[in-house]
């Protein structure tokens, strides 16, 4: 049997009536995936979307002279679908299963007739698309090293995916070394080399990427974005977001909320 899905409590389904729940319900179909496997790849047409209910996924975006970056992160109940297309085909932005993962997959005729009739999904739907083509954009301008490359030890891989599991929890060097068995001292240095930052240096730009996601698709004011991600200093996020966006957290809101000159023109940049 189809497993029911929660819809109500996924922000773009919040205003639609049951009638409309139980048509998206009953057009879903279950897509189940391994571990490195692109998402929704042959089992599902070009176009959808999905919303994944168990497992985690990776967006991927192809860097400018090979390889790829990993340019954002899928949890349970998040929406996600073919970002963009680009001229061969292939999608801009990959969305890869990390570990086992399962999805509720919408076909695409069905999920255009939900945008057109139901404007709320419609506007969640372009802001988040939005936003993670700025964020793969952002990706291959500043040429970020793969996280973690292709041929990086299981443990550096098997860190930063229990980086961004647990971003939201009290996380240290020692913990995540531990989780990984190694050493704090050997995890550290085996960690940089293959990334090309430091351990909390990732961590702080896992927390203010999903921190500026909820102000930007939850409603999330700064200070509650800034406590659900994990910090627990309001300067210290505020410097850290800066340093990673390029404007203050504030600022960044803002320009979502008012669209003044200086927030639209911090937010185009990237």
């Amino acid at each position: 049997m189809k497993p029911q899905l929660d819809l109500l409590e996924l922000e773009p389904f919040a205003t639609f009536d049951e009638q409309a729940l139980a048509s998206v319900r009953d057009s879903c179909r279950t897509l189940v995936f391994q571990s490195g496997e692109c998402i929704p790849g042959k089992q599902a047409d070009t176009g959808g979307a999905g919303i994944l209910t168990r497992g985690g996924a990776d967006l991927i975006v192809a860097g400018s002279h090979g390889g790829h970056f990993v340019c954002g992160a899928i949890g349970v109940g998040d929406l996600f679908g073919i970002t963009a297309v680009m001229d061969n085909g292939s999608p801009l932005v990959a969305v890869v299963s990390r570990g086992g993962s399962e999805c509720q997959w919408i076909e695409k005729p069905f999920f255009d007739r939900l945008l057109l009739l139901h404007p709320p999904l419609r506007e969640y739907t372009y802001r988040l698309t939005a936003m993670r083509l700025a964020e793969a954009c952002r990706a291959i301008l500043e040429g970020r090293q793969e996280e973690p490359p292709a041929n990086a030890p299981p443990a550096v891989k098997g860190a930063a995916a229990y980086i961004r599991a647990h971003y939201m929890q009290a996380l240290d060097l020692e913990t995540v070394a531990a989780a990984c068995g190694m050493s704090r001292y050997h995890f550290s240095r085996l960690f940089k080399s293959c990334t090309g930052e430091g351990f909390k240096s990732y961590l702080n730009r896992v927390r203010v990427g999903k921190a500026r996601d909820m102000m930007g698709l939850e409603g999330k004011n700064v200070s509650e974005a800034c406590f659900a991600v994990g910090f627990n200093d309001l300067s210290y996020f505020a410097r850290v977001f800066k340093s990673v966006f390029g404007m203050t957290p504030s600022t960044y809101r803002k320009g979502l909320l008012y669209g003044d000159e200086e927030s639209d023109a911090a937010i185009r940049r990237f």
